[in-house]
Parts: structure tokens; sequence; C-alpha cells
């Protein structure tokens, strides 16, 4: 019993400073290391102990608990910072206020865009040959002198040169000529649209006139189809029409004005018979309209859309 008192002597007086409080998991490894193996002989062998460091023990013991359970790493908040970072963003993503001179150069992009298109729905006319029989003989003559002359000299030159026009009845038929070719080449160009493209290009001729304020007769022509369905004669227009083919007018200025005086005077039984033939005359448009065009008269809401 003297070794073993001993024995505790020795392995409890490094542990004093700290064994009323080491943990339960301390004393069962104490435990444990009192109890080693006897001898194979069956006699008590003298056990083997060996000092172990407080220190080391209670880290053992506190790496039991670390192991099993580590702590989990707290997340750091950061709502608030995507918040403001997508504030941020938003702000910056926000577009600024356009300038004066930037609505004026928008603007000016979106009229010239529409002039383009205005004029793509218009058509171009086939070139034309010359059809007058001076001008031929005069850039005859121009050619025959450009080299002598400046462009403008020439010109005037050429114009004295040609009085009297040799050679007249030459430059006559050859005007001649170039006006047939120029109605066979219209009739063939106009043969390659549908009556819906020239209806839309005479749409759009009318705009072009209207913006740019050009004579009709020299930039943008009506284009002359007889395919196109002709519009609904009103009650008025058949009775303008009928009076002037009575011949009762001559004075042309003031038949019109008469006229108009003489339909307000008419009474609704006197007007009833041309309200009626422009009944008839729409339902010719109507069914003309969907034959060549392809689709119904639109109605007026649609019209002015």
């Amino acid at each position: 019993m003297a070794w073993q008192s001993a024995a505790r002597g020795a392995l409890l007086r490094p542990l004093h400073f700290g064994a009323s409080t080491r943990p339960n998991a301390l004393i069962g490894v104490q435990n444990q290391l009192r109890h080693l193996s006897l001898a194979a002989s069956g006699r008590q062998a003298r056990p083997q102990l060996q000092n172990i460091p407080a220190t080391q023990s209670l880290l053992q013991s506190n790496s039991f608990a670390t192991d099993a359970s580590p702590k989990a790493k707290t997340k750091v908040k950061t709502k608030a910072k995507s918040d403001s970072a997508k504030t941020a963003k938003s702000s910056s993503n926000k577009k600024k206020p356009m300038t004066e001179k930037q609505k004026e150069a928008k603007k000016l992009r979106a009229h010239k865009d529409h002039i383009k298109q205005l004029k793509e729905a218009a058509l171009e006319f086939p070139k034309r040959l010359n059809e007058s029989w001076y001008t031929l003989a005069l850039v005859d003559k121009i050619n025959e002198i450009k080299g002598e002359y400046k462009a403008t000299e020439a010109l005037k030159m050429a114009s004295q040169m040609i009085k009297p026009v040799p050679n007249e009845a030459k430059y006559r038929a050859q005007a001649e000529e170039n006006r047939a070719a120029n109605k066979a080449a219209f009739e063939e160009w106009l043969k390659s649209y549908t009556p819906l493209q020239i209806r839309q290009a005479n749409t759009a001729r009318a705009s072009l006139l209207r913006i740019e304020d050009k004579p009709r007769s020299k930039r943008w022509p009506t284009i002359q189809d007889e395919r196109l369905v002709k519009r609904p004669a009103t009650s008025y227009n058949i009775y303008c029409s009928e009076r002037l083919k009575s011949g009762h007018y001559t004075d042309a200025p003031e038949r019109m004005s008469a006229i108009g005086k003489e339909w307000n005077a008419m009474s609704e039984t006197e007007k009833e018979p041309y309200h009626k033939l422009a009944a008839e005359d729409y339902v010719r448009y109507q069914k003309e309209h969907q034959e060549v065009y392809g689709f119904p008269v639109p109605s007026k809401t649609e019209d002015s859309s």
C-alpha cells in the first residue's frame, strides 16, 4: 500500500493546482492510467505511471469538445451593403433627361427617316428620253463645240448656231420615237407594280408634296393608273357634273359659284335623286375596292387613324 500511496502522491503533485477544477474527462483519463496491464505471470506488476502535465491533459480534454462540435462561423450581414449597392446601381442606370439640343437632334433624325420611308414608297419613274426636238438639236451642237468653249459659253454659242435648226425634220422624228419609247417604258414599269402599290405610292407622293412644298408637276406628280379604283361621287358632285354638261354656264369662274347657290337652294326632296345615285356609286366603290386591293373599304375611324 505504501507504493500505491507514493504513486498517488507522485501523480497528484504536478496536478495539485488544477485538481479541484479539472473536468470529468480529466478524471477518466487519470483512472485509466492507474489501471495498467499486469505481467503475464499473474503477479501484480508495478504500474508504469507517467506524469502528465496538467496543461497537456486539459488541452486533450478540451479537444474532445472542440473536435466533436466545431463552432459555426458567424455570417456577416451584408443586406444593408447589398441594398446600398442596388440603390447606387439603379441611380447610375437612370437615364438623364435630354437637353433641348438632343431633343432637336432626335426630332430631326425622325423627320429624315420619315422622308426616306415616304420616298421609298413613292416609287421612282423610269428614266425618260428627251421628247423635245429643239433640245435634241441643241445637245448635238453642244457636243460638237464643247471642246472649243467653256460649258456656259458652249450653251450660248450652240443656241445661236442652230437658228434655224439644221435637219429639223430629223430631230422631230427622233422626238416622236423617244415619246413612243417613253410610253412603252412607263407601261412596262407600271405593270411591275400592283394597283395597291400604286395607290400607296400616290399617298406617299401627296405627303411629300405637303412636306417639301414643291410643285406637283416638277417632283412628285400623281401616278396615272387606270387600274386604280375611282372614288365614290357625292350627291353634290353628281349634281355639278350634270349642270356642267348642260352647257348653261359659259364663264368658268362664275359657274361653280352659281351651281353651289342652286344646290343650297334645293329642298331635300329635290336632292333625293342625287342622294340615291351617290349611294349606288358607293356600293360600286366598295365592291371594286375589295376586288382590286384585296381588302374592304376602311371605316372612317380606321381611315383617319
